[in-house]
């Protein structure tokens, strides 16, 4: 899916604003949120400025750390909510096989994005 350039710009303004205000509190930087993700400074750099596209699972991860609401800068991101909640309300039993069938129907950039949201999930429980 391409990304309009207006969209982008968009979306890191409200990133980058969040950022900013939350310098004072958490007092990090754009090295420091590198880190974090391990990704580099320049990198961090480019998603603030809107010359790259943050990927959805980081997205959701920024959000946590800068206290944004991710839906609000990309409602695209409703579908990975959707999915999560279909599958907390499924019984043991039936979780495994809609994980399976959901996870056939993706293609490798969104398996790698569900791969890095489950992480993240893990680690903020």
């Amino acid at each position: 899916m391409t990304v309009e350039i207006t969209e982008k710009k968009l979306e890191s303004a409200v990133v980058k604003k969040a950022y900013l205000e939350s310098q004072d509190q958490t007092q990090l930087t754009q090295a420091s949120v590198a880190r974090l993700f391990g990704v580099t400074q320049g990198l961090v750099q480019a998603w603030f400025s809107g010359a790259t596209r943050i990927p959805d699972s980081t997205m959701f991860q920024l959000s946590q750390i800068l206290k944004f609401d991710p839906l609000v800068v990309r409602p695209s991101l409703r579908v990975y909510l959707v999915a999560a909640q279909q599958l907390i309300d499924r019984d043991e039993n039936d979780r495994s096989g809609l994980i399976l069938t959901l996870f056939e129907q993706m293609n490798d950039e969104q398996k790698d994005q569900l791969e890095q949201f489950a992480k993240f999930v893990v680690q903020t429980d």
